[in-house]
């Protein structure tokens, strides 16, 4: 389980996140909703450790407070972001990359080659182009191939916790649905896995159906409930539900 205590946030002495509390449970899927300028993505840099935010209160995930660790012991229990915009590194390959960010984890492989075909597998299911293995890790990917290679990282740390900040962002109808199978995957292979999504869109959620739905304004949650409140305010907007 995953649960927020009283947990606030502040950047350059302004508060962004005021005192929110909600729980996570072990194999749910929810939805994080809002406008622009609420505070998701904040929340979730937050949650991570991003040097810009101070944080305080609690954020427990299965009973180990994340604020106390810092980011790469977050990751190592099982803590995953994927970045609305993730970043480009000139002179880093791809699959070094991958290699690396598994031992860190302690994913280890007999040998190069298994780890290869175990890569492989999830680059047909998100339906890459293996050539993008043997390139510098993200310069020159197309916003989806950037958001697909997000999924191939989950895929292959298999976290217990993973916030995807607006995955479907810039994804085209057949690029929505390669996320929506490659969700449907990742739950079939790990049931107990906590997965909350960030988005704008209501296509990601006509195949993934949330178990929550939380919806928050100017830094706090002001609504939380089942999938009918994501269907009211796609509908009608946030001012009218």
């Amino acid at each position: 389980m995953f649960a927020l205590e009283n947990f606030s946030s502040f950047r350059n002495n302004k508060t962004i996140l005021n005192s929110i509390s909600f729980e996570l449970k072990t194999g749910s899927i929810s939805v994080l909703l809002g406008k622009n300028g609420a505070g998701k993505s904040s929340l979730a840099l937050s949650l991570m450790g991003h040097p810009a935010y101070n944080t305080s209160g609690r954020a427990y995930l299965f009973g180990v407070n994340l604020l106390e660790l810092p980011i790469h012991e977050r990751s190592k229990i099982g803590f995953f972001l994927s970045f609305q915009a993730p970043y480009e590194i000139p002179g880093v390959k791809t699959i070094t990359f991958l290699y690396e960010m598994c031992r860190a984890h302690g994913q280890l492989y007999d040998s190069i080659e298994q780890f290869q075909e175990v890569v492989r597998k999830y680059i047909r299911l998100l339906k890459l182009q293996e050539s993008l293995l043997h390139r510098e890790l993200n310069v020159g990917f197309s916003g989806g191939e950037k958001k697909q290679f997000e999924l191939l990282q989950l895929f292959l740390l298999k976290p217990a916790f993973v916030i995807l900040d607006e995955p479907d962002s810039g994804l085209d109808v057949d690029k929505i649905q390669i996320l929506c199978d490659a969700l449907i995957t990742l739950r079939q292979e790990n049931p107990n896995i906590i997965i909350l999504l960030i988005t704008h869109y209501q296509k990601l959620l006509e195949n993934i159906v949330p178990d929550k739905v939380f919806v928050m304004e100017q830094g706090k949650i002001i609504l939380s409930g089942n999938y009918e409140i994501a269907e009211e305010i796609f509908q009608q907007g946030y001012d009218n539900v």
